[in-house]
């Protein structure tokens, strides 16, 4: 496997896609279609992820043999912050999420790790605990036109806190 750097309008054009493919099975469930349009709309077309990048964001891609199979991104502070990790449902469960977390934790060993996730997204938080993070606690926030992130904070520690 292989994360790609997302540095061009084409490299955005593949995350929209990407986005729109990994969203709709897996979020119209929890959060309903309306939700899913609108922030596919506002937080995840190629200009948005275009806009994002030039603000900081590091956007990447997930590539395994030749294939285009998920896409993740983050902002660094004292902490790295998961913004998005996303792998095509049927690409799922064969170690992509996993081994692209381990590559962040690898790059950026000092950092603790961040994300925020969906409540009611029971799944994707099982797959969290299993890499080794720990729910902070609850988080509400408006993300406008009427829509709300009902959301767990959670974290984990640095790598080298983990290896040693």
């Amino acid at each position: 496997m292989h994360l790609r750097a997302v540095s061009s309008l084409a490299d955005a054009e593949l995350v929209a896609d990407l986005a729109e493919r990994c969203w709709r099975p897996h979020y119209t469930p929890i959060i309903g279609g309306l939700q899913v349009d609108y922030m596919l709309g506002k937080f995840q077309s190629a200009s948005s992820s275009l806009q994002q990048n030039t603000e900081g964001r590091d956007y990447r891609i997930i590539e395994n043999e030749g294939s285009f199979i998920g896409y993740l991104a983050f902002d660094l502070s004292d902490h790295l912050f998961l913004s998005k990790l996303y792998v095509l449902p049927n690409s799922q469960g064969h170690g992509a999420g996993r081994w692209a977390i381990e590559q962040l934790a690898q790059e950026y060993p000092k950092l603790e790790m961040r994300l925020t996730v969906n409540k009611h997204n029971h799944n994707t938080i099982a797959f969290y605990q299993r890499v080794g993070f720990v729910k902070d606690g609850p988080i509400v926030a408006d993300i406008g036109n009427g829509f709300l992130m009902d959301d767990w904070k959670m974290h984990r520690p640095s790598y080298r806190l983990l290896r040693s």
